[in-house]
């Protein structure tokens, strides 16, 4: 490999910039997260669900979903199939399903709670697809 691949190219890898959620006065949860490429800008969502328990977690998780969907111009498909908190390591486990014009991939993720727990879900949702998405973005 020589020194010089990769210089001059962009980062094909999205970046967390950040993450919040707060709960409303009639208990539903609202998730704001903001992704970024440096070449191209910020990307940021915002959802808003029904109140049940761990909202915070899958709102976070789904903003970060639809804030990766708007970064990739709709060229793939993203869903969040799952996603839990599991107490007993104290991370965020997410399963997302990415579909592009050839494929359909069934990806998980992972992020240690260090803290915030809407970081650790947007985490987990990169930590799932950014080998897939610096695919796509080769593609274009």
């Amino acid at each position: 490999m020589s020194s010089n691949q990769g210089q001059g190219r962009p980062s094909r890898r999205i970046k967390f910039k950040k993450a919040d959620a707060r709960q409303l006065e009639d208990g539903s949860w609202e998730a704001n997260v903001v992704l970024a490429w440096p070449e191209s800008g910020d990307y940021s969502a915002k959802v808003a669900d029904q109140p049940a328990p761990n909202d915070s977690l899958t709102s976070s998780a789904q903003a970060a979903v639809d804030a990766l969907t708007k970064a990739l111009n709709d060229r793939a498909e993203i869903g969040l199939l799952a996603v839990e908190q599991l107490e007993e390591i104290n991370a965020v486990v997410v399963v997302i399903s990415m579909a592009d014009n050839e494929r359909v991939y069934r990806l998980t993720g992972s992020c240690s709670i260090d803290g915030a727990v809407p970081k650790a879900a947007a985490m987990a949702v990169l930590d799932a697809t950014n080998r897939i998405v610096e695919a796509i973005r080769a593609e274009v």
